[in-house]
Order: structure tokens, then C-alpha cells, then sequence
């Protein structure tokens, strides 16, 4: 998984880098990440609570996506 969110993160920077910022691109990033909070949403419906850190990162995935 650490490849998956290194290529995410290098796709934020070289889509940050562009003059003007793509908005196209930022939304589907944004949606990538909306994505991510929703597949967490679907794990705790499904498996239970999980680990504390876990709900953090779901908690900046729903919320930070839509910033």
C-alpha cells in the first residue's frame, strides 16, 4: 500500500505544480480520497470498530475531500 499512497501523493504535487491548477484534476483526487473515506465507512458497517487510528483517517478522508 505504500506505493499506492507514494504515487497519490506524487500526483497531488505534479498536478500542484501546473500553472494555472488543473481544477479537473484536483476534483478527481479529491474523489479518489472521498473514495477511500467511503471504503472505510463500508469496512466499519461490515467488520466493526477498528483501530483508533483507522477512524482518524476516515474522519480526514470524509471531511478533508470535500475542502
Amino acid at each position: 500500500m505504500g506505493a499506492v499512497f507514494a504515487g497519490y501523493g506524487a500526483a497531488w504535487i505534479a498536478v500542484a505544480r501546473q500553472t494555472p491548477v488543473p481544477a479537473r484534476a484536483v476534483r478527481w483526487l479529491a474523489a479518489v480520497l472521498l473514495l477511500g473515506g467511503l471504503g472505510r465507512v463500508l469496512s466499519l458497517a461490515v467488520d466493526g470498530r477498528p483501530h483508533a487510528f483507522q477512524l482518524v483517517l476516515m474522519g480526514i478522508e470524509l471531511g478533508l475531500a470535500p475542502v
